[in-house]
């Protein structure tokens, strides 16, 4: 499990993702108080062209493999993210 600060700079990237995305949160009273729309992780898997081959979302293992995929490559365009900083601390 996560907990502390590893749990603070997952949701930390999965925001920057969200920003990059750039689609706007239409509600921003509810849960998610950002201005951007938070996406599922197999939005952002498909977004950077992650090949499920024989699995398939909501399995773990394929899961953690399509997070660490959609990680490395958010942080290869973090030079294009305002806020990029945190995102190797």
């Amino acid at each position: 499990m996560i907990f502390g600060s590893q749990a603070t700079d997952f949701s930390q990237w999965w925001l920057t993702f969200s920003e990059f995305y750039g689609e706007a949160n239409t509600h921003p009273e509810g849960f998610n108080k950002t201005p951007y729309k938070w996406k599922k992780l197999g939005q952002a898997a498909d977004f950077f062209g992650y090949d499920w081959g024989t699995e398939h979302a909501h399995d773990s293992l394929a899961d953690a493999k399509a997070t660490m995929f959609v990680y490395r490559n958010l942080t290869e365009f973090a030079d294009y993210l305002n806020n990029a900083d945190y995102l190797n601390n």
